[in-house]
């Protein structure tokens, strides 16, 4: 008898337990939204489970941030999902942090899943990672080796004005000369920036303006692409199905992930260059060249590398590791792996064509 009434009250006993358990998680996030209020930070009222994302979410980010600037001020506290955020907007602050002591303030976001391989890059790195990373990849970006690389910026300069030339030419001869061209800047300028990278990392030509279709143009495309909807069921699924393969097939348009399709190309690349004796002046070669660097020591009296590129203010690589021995003194001698040549490689892909392209396109708003 005492079994028969256990179980009709079964039912209740497990709503009790539902109802209790989301009690406990809604105080948990109300005490971690209340981080800046208890340090007297204002900041815009953040949504339960939400923070403040979903106003990012249904306008424009930049109008949002400047909402915030203009009635809270230039240093104020925001919330991703329930992490807290400090948004400074005071030029001597950020200064500080980005210059004089950003190797205290070098961590971005904290370590994503280890069964995802992918966010494993320099932006997303932390402490003794990030400063490995930023040690060995350093001497890549010497102004010696980065003007290794203007022929091929030039040629798709000149591509670009020449594709610019046709559409102005076309527009003419359709009107008779007299109307003047419309020209698409975002997308004239996001083919231009992918057409760079691609041939600056990759020594590859995608033609982006005559083949827009290219795997290349369309997975950069994908990859930057905002969609509201995803971005909303992102935040409120499970990390792990949002990582998953599945998930990234899903949200794809051909059932292949941008991160899937690029690491195969890389991978693909070593591998052929690796058979070959041809080792093109590219970005992806200066990091399989770090790939197999056997030491580099970060200290404050050694660093040399050998070579007689100059790094940033004139300095050499030497004098650059030297004069930053404090930022990475205890970074043991280390090398990139592969998959560390791979994640950098499509982040410096995927993720500098579309902050190069809208850079591009407001200068040559402004201007003109």
């Amino acid at each position: 008898m005492s079994l028969v009434i256990d179980i009709q009250y079964m039912p209740y006993v497990l709503a009790a337990i539902v109802v209790i358990l989301i009690t406990f998680k809604s105080w948990k996030w109300k005490r971690s939204l209340n981080y800046w209020r208890d340090r007297n930070v204002s900041g815009p009222t953040p949504v339960l489970y939400f923070g403040n994302t979903l106003t990012a979410l249904f306008k424009p980010f930049a109008y949002t941030e400047m909402e915030w600037y203009r009635k809270y001020g230039r240093i104020y506290g925001v919330y991703g999902l329930k992490r807290p955020a400090l948004t400074v907007a005071e030029p001597a602050l950020i200064k500080q942090i980005m210059v004089k002591e950003f190797h205290k303030f070098r961590n971005r976001m904290p370590e994503t899943d280890p069964n995802d391989k992918f966010p494993r890059q320099m932006f997303n790195a932390r402490d003794d990672h990030w400063r490995r990373l930023r040690l060995i990849m350093g001497p890549a970006f010497t102004s010696g080796k980065l003007r290794r690389l203007y022929p091929l910026v030039s040629e798709c300069c000149q591509e670009f004005m020449a594709t610019l030339d046709g559409i102005v030419s076309a527009a003419a001869a359709d009107s008779g000369g007299r109307t003047q061209a419309v020209v698409d800047l975002p997308a004239l300028m996001a083919n231009y920036s992918v057409d760079v990278v691609a041939s600056a990392a990759f020594a590859t030509k995608a033609h982006p303006y005559s083949h827009p279709n290219h795997p290349f143009v369309v997975k950069v495309r994908e990859f930057n692409a905002f969609n509201r909807f995803q971005s909303l069921a992102t935040m409120c699924l499970p990390a792990r199905v949002t990582r998953s393969r599945v998930w990234k097939a899903l949200t794809s348009s051909d059932g292949q992930s941008p991160e899937v399709y690029f690491t195969r190309v890389v991978q693909h690349l070593m591998a052929e260059r690796k058979k070959s004796d041809k080792n093109p002046l590219d970005f992806l070669q200066l990091l399989m060249d770090a790939e197999e660097v056997t030491e580099i020591v970060a200290d404050a009296n050694a660093g040399q590398t050998g070579s007689g590129d100059m790094g940033a203010g004139g300095q050499s690589p030497g004098e650059l590791a030297a004069t930053e021995g404090r930022r990475f003194i205890g970074v043991s001698a280390m090398k990139l792996t592969k998959q560390e040549v791979i994640n950098q490689s499509i982040t410096f892909f995927i993720a500098g064509s579309a902050s190069a392209a809208n850079m591009l396109a407001y200068c040559a708003y402004e201007k003109f």
